[in-house]
């Protein structure tokens, strides 16, 4: 990164056809340091990997403004600090990735309004509070794990409701009471759950 070479010819960025920087697959590279706020100059960033290295620090919310990307995969650093409420408008993501983390607070509401997200992973961090309802909210979304954080509250009856797709839930680990609603059986393409370690009560529906 520190030659003059056109940045299309970098280590990890891939650049379109028009030459403008597309994808960033930094993983594994030994990374330090903190995401800067200037990400938002990659406008037409679609992919942003940087799993798997030792960057720390928030998620800046200038994120916000790559509007079109689709996949954020930052699993197995030392990023702290809660989700941007803006996160609600990176309106094409599809997957997101954040386990291993240090991430605390609440998933924020806005969530909800990522209509092609896919895939959400945030295991083994320190998320707190409920579960928003509003992610009960999202058509398309196929694995939402979030194993071993401290969520509280009961299990909105909304992701039986409303997620038709989903096929793998691991909310295991965390501090989760109420009761299984009987909506669970409406789960027809689930084939992968985990609720295991929490305070939940009752019967099986």
């Amino acid at each position: 990164w520190l030659t003059g070479a056109n940045e299309c010819e970098w280590a990890g960025v891939v650049c379109n056809a028009d030459g403008i920087v597309s994808r960033l697959i930094l993983s594994s590279g030994n990374l330090r340091g903190q995401l800067p706020n200037e990400i938002e100059a990659f406008a037409s960033l679609t992919a942003f990997d940087f799993s798997a290295n030792q960057v720390s620090g928030t998620i800046p919310t200038t994120i916000s403004q790559l509007t079109g990307l689709q996949f954020l995969r930052g699993e197995m650093n030392l990023l702290s600090g809660t989700i941007p409420m803006t996160f609600g408008e990176l309106a094409a993501l599809e997957e997101v990735f954040l386990s291993e983390n240090l991430i605390s607070g609440a998933l924020p509401r806005s969530i909800g309004t990522l209509q092609r997200l896919s895939a959400l992973r945030i295991d083994r961090n320190q998320l707190q509070g409920t579960l928003p309802v509003e992610i009960g909210a999202l058509p398309q979304i196929v694995v939402l794990t979030m194993s071993g954080n401290r969520l509280s509250g009961t299990i909105p009856d909304e992701i039986w409701e409303q997620s038709p797709r989903l096929e793998i839930l691991k909310l295991g680990g965390n501090e989760l009471t109420g009761t299984l609603s009987n909506s669970i059986g409406n789960m027809q393409s689930l084939r992968d759950l985990d609720l295991s370690s929490n305070r939940l009560e009752g019967t099986l529906p």
